[in-house]
């Protein structure tokens, strides 16, 4: 690690990832840091479905030879891993009613964070991008110009300055970067959630090929979580391998969002569909629910994806936004025009 760079970006998620990639294969220097030992690994909860409404986020997204490709934006993101496509997207209430939309394209697409974060990586190395993990950025300040920003290793209670021209704040919903910034005193709060995810083989659900949704208090025992279903592929699993089922509940401060799983699966009114499922993976994570930022840029640090969202911009918003804080970046340092245009976009598409 150097000690000056033209962009340092915060957070190695798929936002800070394409950001990244995006300005070092325009020749720009930059150093991109993130928390995790492991960047690829996720261990959070994450839907990770790509949604092909068109002009999600302003964009349509489609997917060409298994890549990711923004139509509108006109680039592609690599990806080798294996799709699930989900024909309907069902709303079911405790007593079987419901509410079935449907696209011959698919409403959604699953596939494995994993191995996307993987593929980003290897391309963000590839384009000469200084990759430094196991550390937190704890504030971005605008000086002289330009940015510094205060690093200390997870193991390392020292701290370390780099400056930059540019910083990236990708550090995702819980953002620390945001906290430092005057932008988080024009946010709202507005609730917490706590989200956890059961993995299962052998669930016998009759409709497949579906995003469920479930809806009506009658589904779990404090009425208050939102549960939701969707096949897909663990980042392990072999070609031709029969897609698992993701149940999901997300649960209110004060509740229990495991509490809620086990209560759906064990005495809820389709707790006959789980007798011979079998948990095989877990996940979880703590949401923070704020307003979003409306113009996320102050000085010189723009806030991408997550960080300045209310809550999620999913992988592929997350993925765009990226894009698009790259592309200003690159013409500000050419033009001297600021980040007016991908504020812009922001307010225009989330």
């Amino acid at each position: 690690m150097k000690n000056k760079y033209d962009v340092v970006v915060i957070g190695a998620g798929p936002g800070g990832l394409m950001t990244a990639l995006t300005l070092a294969r325009e020749g720009q220097d930059v150093l991109l840091l993130d928390i995790k030992k492991e960047i690829p690994k996720v261990s959070r909860c994450c839907c990770t479905a790509l949604i092909t409404e068109p002009i999600t986020h302003g964009d349509t997204v489609t997917i060409q030879d298994n890549n990711i490709h923004f139509e509108k934006n006109d680039f592609t993101v690599r990806y080798t891993g294996q799709w699930v496509k989900l024909e309907k997207s069902i709303r079911l209430t405790p007593g079987e009613k419901k509410l079935t939309m449907a696209n011959d394209k698919g409403v959604a697409w699953p596939y494995s964070k994993d191995v996307l974060l993987q593929c980003l990586l290897e391309d963000v190395e590839a384009a000469g991008v200084d990759v430094l993990t196991e550390t937190a950025a704890l504030k971005a300040e605008n000086v002289n110009g330009g940015v510094k920003v205060i690093l200390r290793g997870c193991s390392s209670r020292s701290l370390k300055e780099v400056n930059c021209k540019v910083a990236v704040a990708a550090d995702g919903v819980n953002s620390q970067i945001v906290k430092g910034l005057d932008l988080f005193n024009k946010r709202k709060y507005i609730t917490s959630f706590h989200v956890a995810s059961y993995f299962l083989e052998g669930a016998e659900v009759p409709y497949p090929h579906s995003w469920i949704t479930y809806i009506g208090k009658g589904h779990t025992r404090d009425g208050k979580s939102q549960l939701y279903m969707l096949e897909k592929h663990l980042p392990t699993a072999k070609p031709g391998v029969k897609p698992i089922i993701d149940l999901m509940s997300g649960t209110p401060r004060g509740f229990s969002a495991k509490e809620a799983l086990d209560y759906f699966m064990s005495e809820g009114n389709f707790s006959h569909w789980f007798k011979n499922a079998k948990v095989v993976h877990t996940a979880s994570a703590a949401l923070n629910f704020y307003s979003p930022i409306m113009e996320p840029a102050e000085g010189n640090v723009l806030v991408v994806g997550d960080a300045a969202a209310f809550i999620e911009t999913y992988c592929q918003g997350a993925l765009l936004y990226g894009y698009r804080a790259a592309k200003t970046i690159l013409k500000h340092f050419e033009t001297g025009e600021g980040f007016k245009e991908y504020t812009d976009y922001w307010k225009s598409t989330f």
